[in-house]
């Protein structure tokens, strides 16, 4: 009975973002099967809703596949009902924006993509709050705070062995 009104929640909360007509599947069925960034469903490509849930019949995950693929808006949910994800999809890849949660609920990352890529506006935090990298992509090159700390000198190859050399000369 609980599972029927698990699944009976699932539908209104994507009520205005759904197809009606579209199924609804446990990704943990048994015919289910992901198999490199693909589901397929009794061996063919699935289009429709897979949710999963809990051991206590509460919603773990809910996302769409077209064909096989991610596509659209996927959440998940923490035990005690706290959203952990909200990620959007285009063909089974990262495309729009992805907020990740900590376990309490803060707000880890707030990351932005298209076709897969991260492309615009970056932040991560720690916990309390604090910014961890804040960062802005254009073009594949990262720009900004990244919280990378890079294994490597401010100065060329060239740059150093010249200092070097000059060191050694006196």
């Amino acid at each position: 009975m609980k599972r029927v009104y698990a699944v009976m929640i699932l539908l209104s909360l994507f009520a205005c973002d759904m197809q009606h007509d579209e199924p609804w599947v446990n990704a943990y069925d048994s015919d289910v099967t992901p198999i490199g960034g693909k589901y397929l469903l009794h061996n063919e490509p699935y289009t429709g809703y897979l949710y999963t849930l809990f051991d206590n019949g509460d919603t773990s995950s809910i996302m769409y596949c077209n064909k096989g693929k991610l596509d659209g808006v996927a959440k998940g949910w923490m035990k005690k009902g706290q959203l952990k994800y909200i990620a959007h999809f285009k063909d089974g890849i990262y495309h729009g924006n992805l907020k990740e949660y900590f376990n309490d609920g803060e707000l880890f990352r707030d990351f932005n993509y298209v076709n897969g890529r991260e492309q615009g506006m970056q932040t991560m935090y720690w916990k309390g709050g604090e910014v961890r990298a804040h960062y802005e992509v254009k073009n594949g090159r990262k720009y900004g705070l990244t919280g990378i700390k890079n294994c490597s000198t401010p100065f060329s190859d060239s740059a150093m062995q010249l200092l070097i050399n000059a060191s050694l000369q006196n």
